[in-house]
């Protein structure tokens, strides 16, 4: 998880502006007053699931949401970036919503909005709430301590609530309860020899056994079922995704922040081929790419109702044949180093 305070870049360059909202109309008028008074780059995107890997790669200056939008509401996706801001950071966030309700504008801004905009929404008037966000922002960042990190000091009482939190839905799923607990050393191995340092080497083996948490949503007689899923079954199966980021959701534990990041991410695709579509590659977060190389080893090396349990050998092969395609290749490569010096004698 990058932890990296918002302003790093350059004070001289120019401010990066990211909007999400599933109205491409909406964000075509938006971007284009914004780039008429030439308040910076403008970026967006229409799938609430890409804004937290935006929000890392761009570290926007000021952020423009949507409220009603499909799979996570945009204030989901605003506590998402909260979360991931230290105390001394600003950033504005402005919401943007169709509905006036009173306590939809109270509960936005109780969640972390800087401000409050309703539709249909005046252009001179959203132009001016960026600029002054901006300036805002700008005076604040000038002030804040810009080396500022949060170190992570998990207590044995948490790890172990997160181990069994993990247990809940893959007790379900495995019949031997230790899917959870593979998964997180064997990620924890990848990322050492990835060169992650130890502290986030151990947050990773504590996180990663709660990337499927959110199966506990999805009936057993799916989960379990032995032929083949229907389109509306596997429609019900990927939810569990946004269902175990939403369980994680809003936390203040690095580990539990974490675990939200891996759940959502998990089933991405390095070519762009998974749950969200064209999310792909560099894009999607580096410790959900990893999970998903350990959490995929042990399915295939595992009996499952569906399939027969691989070998050690063909799982392993296999991976590293995806490297590129499915997979993150640095990581791949990194999981054919931790399993070259593990090789079991039975071949699993």
């Amino acid at each position: 998880m990058d932890t990296r305070p918002l302003s790093v870049r350059p004070p001289d360059s120019k401010h990066r502006i990211l909007i999400a909202d599933d109205d491409d109309s909406v964000i075509h008028v938006l971007q284009r007053i914004l780039e008429r008074e030439q308040l910076g780059e403008v970026h967006s995107t229409s799938d609430s699931r890409r804004v937290l890997p935006l929000f890392f790669e761009l570290r926007p200056d000021v952020v423009l949401l949507d409220v009603e939008m499909p799979r996570l509401d945009g204030l989901a996706v605003l506590k998402q970036i909260r979360s991931r801001m230290s105390p001394t950071e600003f950033l504005p966030i402005i919401v943007i919503s169709g509905k006036l309700e009173p306590t939809l504008r109270v509960e936005a801004l109780r969640s972390g909005a800087s401000d409050f905009i309703a539709k249909p929404f005046d252009l001179q008037e959203v132009a001016l709430r960026v600029r002054e966000g901006l300036r805002t922002r700008d005076l604040t960042v000038s002030l804040e301590d810009r080396i500022a990190r949060r170190t992570a000091q998990l207590q044995a009482s948490e790890l172990e609530a997160v181990r069994r939190l993990g247990m809940v839905a893959e007790l379900r799923d495995y019949a031997d309860g230790e899917h959870p607990k593979r998964v997180g050393d064997t990620s924890a191995s990848i990322a050492a020899q990835m060169g992650f340092p130890e502290t986030q080497v151990e947050l990773i083996r504590a996180a990663a056994p709660l990337h499927d948490i959110g199966k506990i949503a999805i009936p057993e007689e799916i989960l379990l079922k032995p032929g083949p899923l229907t389109l509306e079954e596997f429609d019900l199966v990927q939810s569990h995704t946004t269902v175990g980021a939403r369980l994680l959701g809003g936390s203040d534990s690095e580990v539990f922040k974490l675990a939200e990041e891996i759940a959502l991410y998990h089933h991405e695709n390095w070519d762009g081929t998974g749950y969200t579509p064209g999310l792909g590659g560099e894009a999607i977060p580096v410790v959900a790419r990893i999970v998903t190389i350990a959490d995929v080893f042990d399915a295939l090396t595992h009996e499952r109702p569906y399939k027969r349990a691989w070998t050690w050998e063909e799982a392993v092969e296999w991976i590293s044949e995806q490297g590129g395609l499915k997979f993150d290749p640095e990581a791949v490569e990194a999981f054919g180093v931790t399993q070259s010096v593990r090789m079991p004698s039975d071949g699993r």
